[in-house]
């Protein structure tokens, strides 16, 4: 025999579930490729660009030093040290390139990416919320469900407590403390009776069969929520894989071509200056001892 009304009935709370570990993995590997990207290649990058621009400016002021030295100068002498000041220029002009296209070429590509983090973590933010929509609509569905259940085992307890009123010759749980009076004593059913009559409402029937229909409508309300919010979820996870496998396709293409890029405009840098060297040590060697 119950010893609650349907309202004083406790829903269970919500069972907890698991993230998509494709996309908790792919959260987690944005977070290190930001973090690899932004704080040691960028950082790391713009130090040594700072270098180069502080070493072509040092180069600047040594050539013209040389030059003006070479102008002190007689016949070889005074060729190798003009040459030697006219290498450390093509140094200078050299680094100003090689500084410009590092800027163009691999600068500004490697920042963009490092932004490109920032876009993936809002997208796959966004897949999190509504995964956590879609979860918590199952966890209140279940709960409402469990309390539905708890609430048909009230009623059919009730219909049988009715039953067993009715063959003792009362029409109904309902009756007042008067009529109870006047009948006397009603042994172990009547004193049931008195304890159903101070713990439910004044109508009993009424209530549960409203709570029923209500929480049939939540019920119901629920299940059409989350099969929309299943459908979305699907599509939105679909959508933002395709994505993240474009993104890593291009990203390999980019990485690539920029890492040549690199090489190819320190190769060019290494080949200008070499040039200019090989001028000097030419003139530097007529000189006679």
């Amino acid at each position: 025999m119950p010893t609650s009304s349907s309202a004083d009935i406790v829903p269970p709370g919500p069972a907890g579930r698991d993230a998509d570990p494709r996309f908790a993995e792919a959260e987690a590997f944005t977070l290190k490729f930001e973090s690899h990207t932004k704080d040691v290649l960028e950082k790391t990058h713009k130090k040594l660009m700072k270098k180069y621009s502080e070493l072509s400016s040092d180069y600047s002021e040594l050539g013209a030093v040389y030059n003006a030295f070479s102008l002190n100068e007689t016949m070889q002498l005074a060729n190798g040290i003009e040459k030697m000041g006219q290498a450390v220029d093509t140094m200078h002009l050299a680094t100003n390139i090689l500084t410009q296209k590092m800027e163009e070429q691999f600068s500004e590509p490697l920042h963009e990416y490092s932004q490109f983090s920032d876009v993936i973590k809002s997208v796959l933010k966004y897949r999190t919320q509504q995964q956590q929509a879609y979860q918590t609509t199952c966890d209140n569905l279940e709960t409402k469900r469990a309390y539905f259940t708890q609430l048909e085992k009230v009623e059919m307890e009730a219909q049988r407590l009715e039953e067993a009123l009715k063959k003792e010759g009362y029409n109904s749980p309902k009756i007042s403390k008067a009529s109870v009076a006047n009948r006397g004593s009603r042994g172990f059913v009547g004193t049931i009776s008195d304890k159903i009559n101070s713990i439910i409402d004044a109508d009993p029937e009424t209530t549960r069969k409203h709570n029923i229909a209500k929480t049939k409508d939540i019920i119901a309300q629920l299940e059409e929520t989350k099969a929309k919010l299943e459908v979305d979820l699907e599509s939105i996870s679909i959508s933002i894989q395709e994505d993240l496998d474009r993104f890593q396709r291009q990203k390999i293409r980019d990485f690539r071509r920029m890492l040549i890029q690199y090489a190819q405009i320190q190769s060019e840098y290494c080949k200008r200056n070499l040039a200019a060297w090989s001028e000097c040590k030419a003139e530097v060697d007529k000189i006679e001892i």
